[in-house]
């Protein structure tokens, strides 16, 4: 005569996401179902343990191997409903059927993250920044907008390895990340590009702002000493699709190019280049530490872009 509704409270670890739990758990029982987030069962009520039961409402407990993940509530319009011994078996295996499929979703979803997350910055990795860059350059394609790219790299990282250890050269890698999350936007991309190389997707930008948010970073990166280092200094290449560049594989030369110009300039340094210096880039810096004047950043200023 009545109609039960059940729902899921998920209790969600720092590991763990919200799982959106199916509404066809029991097909002969009509159902509406929804996940939310509620403290560890500990600082819960006292009622929860492993089953309450009132009129109207029966609450069991979602386990999974002795830790509680949730509580299945299933509750009627009736409120003097009294639940059956068959009704009461036929909710704690429902819960038992969620509790493995909640585990097995945040199990997915933990293996998900750790293949697309740098282990050592926290950063998206290099996987994750070639899928993103493909559906930015097809956004920014359909919608006629610009899509820039700064591509940065640690200067001397080999020598702080050799000089403080590695453990120093990975403490200076994490203050690069922080800066980048620090001075990137909500809807900016910042990965590790791999090694000492970071990158920063920004949709909707054009050249001139990509390059003030780099210079940004380049001197939020030196500003701030690093413990047992002192300052640590980046070199930022800039480059911004259509002008500059036409596809993804030539936004990212564009932007590595430019990279090595700045390094080649003397290192700290942000600089960029436009589509028709494309062909005057010699990435040789070692061996070609002047800069055509066409490709300047500022000229005779130590840090800029142009």
């Amino acid at each position: 005569e009545g109609c039960a509704v059940a729902s899921v409270v998920s209790f969600l670890d720092t590991e763990a996401d919200a799982v959106d739990v199916p509404s066809d758990v029991n097909d002969e029982t009509p159902t509406a179902t929804n996940a939310s987030v509620m403290p560890p069962p500990q600082a819960c009520e006292p009622r929860y343990q492993e089953e309450h039961i009132g009129p109207g409402r029966l609450e069991v407990l979602v386990t999974y191997r002795r830790t509680v993940i949730g509580v299945l509530m299933v509750e009627d319009d009736t409120p003097d409903r009294n639940w059956e011994d068959e009704e009461v078996l036929m909710v704690k295996t429902v819960s038992d059927q969620l509790a493995v499929a909640i585990s097995h979703a945040r199990l997915f979803r933990r293996v998900q993250t750790q293949a697309l997350t740098d282990s050592l910055t926290g950063l998206f990795n290099h996987r994750a920044f070639q899928e993103r860059i493909d559906r930015e350059i097809a956004l920014a394609s359909q919608n006629q907008q610009s899509l820039s790219l700064i591509l940065l790299d640690l200067d001397h990282l080999k020598r702080i390895n050799d000089t403080y250890g590695h453990r120093a050269g990975d403490t200076a890698l994490l203050h690069a990340a922080r800066m980048m999350r620090k001075v990137a936007r909500s809807v900016d991309f910042c990965a590790r590009y791999g090694g000492e190389e970071f990158v920063i997707i920004l949709p909707e930008c054009s050249r001139e702002n990509a390059v003030r948010v780099a210079e940004r970073l380049r001197e939020s990166i030196a500003l701030k000493p690093v413990p047992k280092i002192g300052q640590v200094t980046a070199s930022i290449g800039v480059a911004t699709y259509p002008n500059a560049a036409r596809s993804k594989e030539e936004l990212i030369e564009m932007a590595d190019r430019a990279m090595y110009y700045a390094k080649a300039a003397g290192r700290n340094r942000v600089r960029t280049l436009c589509h028709y210096s494309y062909a005057e880039v010699n990435v040789d810096w070692q061996k070609s530490a002047e800069l055509p004047t066409s490709l300047q950043a500022n000229p005779g200023q130590p840090s800029g872009a142009n």
